[in-house]
């Protein structure tokens, strides 16, 4: 069997969405699965989402940390990468200095940024990112995959 990572709202509500958007009863402040979120606690509009690894056969999202950033920048560094998703590569430096951002959180209360790189379990190699913004109803889900591990 295999397990789907998923998101646990419980924002008065009382109800999780499971890694196939199903929807199932809860309680406030239920907690399970490597994505969790709770809303509704401290007033309106606020968040809070604990952020763990997620466990494939192949692949391991570790949550983003600043000392990624010097491995990064080589998975994104190929200029072909960044005519998709525009810009230019990011040197160590420039990476490390969005990581220490992204890993401080949203300014907005309402919102909270997920962010993973993607590692391959085969060989231990970062090939990836993965990053989720979430808001009391909403998930928009991004990912980036470097050049040599795409198709």
């Amino acid at each position: 069997m295999k397990l789907l990572p998923w998101i646990a709202l419980s924002n008065g509500n009382n109800f999780m969405i499971d890694g196939l958007g199903r929807r199932h009863g809860s309680g406030r402040g239920y907690r399970e699965g490597p994505l969790s979120v709770w809303g509704g606690l401290g007033g309106a509009g606020m968040t809070l989402v604990v952020v763990d690894s997620i466990d494939t056969d192949r692949l391991v999202l570790v949550p983003l940390a600043v000392a990624h950033a010097e491995e990064m920048a080589v998975v994104l560094g190929d200029p072909a990468l960044h005519a998709f998703i525009g810009g230019a590569p990011a040197d160590a430096p420039a990476l490390r200095a969005r990581y220490e951002r992204l890993v401080a959180g949203s300014p907005d209360p309402a919102v909270t940024w997920c962010n993973w790189v993607i590692r391959r379990r085969d060989d231990a190699c970062l090939v990836g990112t993965v990053q989720a913004t979430v808001t009391e109803r909403v998930a928009e889900i991004a990912w980036v995959v470097g050049t040599p591990w795409q198709g």
